[in-house]
């Protein structure tokens, strides 16, 4: 992790709030070393939401995880630089939508997962887009 490069580093020297986002335990797997290696100083983890959001067996889903970061980052001051990392596209692809890629057999599980995801960040409003 120490080897990887991150652009969140080379923005902290810029007076950037750098913060992430995970849907899951930032403890579990040593995932906290991704946001620390890359220079994040604040991690909004599963600990952030209340417990009937804590509803997929990895964390919480992508649509509650993209909704608090919305509302986070719609309070943040600028310059701010975000990770959000989500948890539909691993398995075991965990996601509270209708089964919709049922042919495509062995692969349905990701197709769905991905399509789950793909629509919650269609979704996330783009607020901050373009920049001022």
């Amino acid at each position: 992790i120490e080897k990887l490069g991150f652009i969140s580093k080379e923005l902290l020297d810029k007076d950037y709030s750098l913060i992430g986002f995970y849907g899951g335990n930032k403890y579990f797997a040593n995932m906290n070393s991704v946001f620390v290696a890359g220079g994040i100083t604040e991690c909004i983890d599963i600990e952030s939401f209340n417990t009937k959001q804590r509803n997929s067996k990895w964390g919480v889903h992508d649509g509650p995880l993209f909704e608090k970061s919305f509302e986070t980052l719609n309070k943040q001051s600028q310059p701010f630089f975000s990770y959000i990392m989500t948890l539909s596209n691993h398995e075991p692809f965990d996601v509270p939508t209708n089964y919709k890629f049922a042919s495509y057999g062995n692969d349905a599980d990701l197709f769905n997962a991905s399509y789950y995801a793909d629509s919650c960040l269609g979704t996330f409003p783009l607020t901050y887009w373009p920049p001022t």
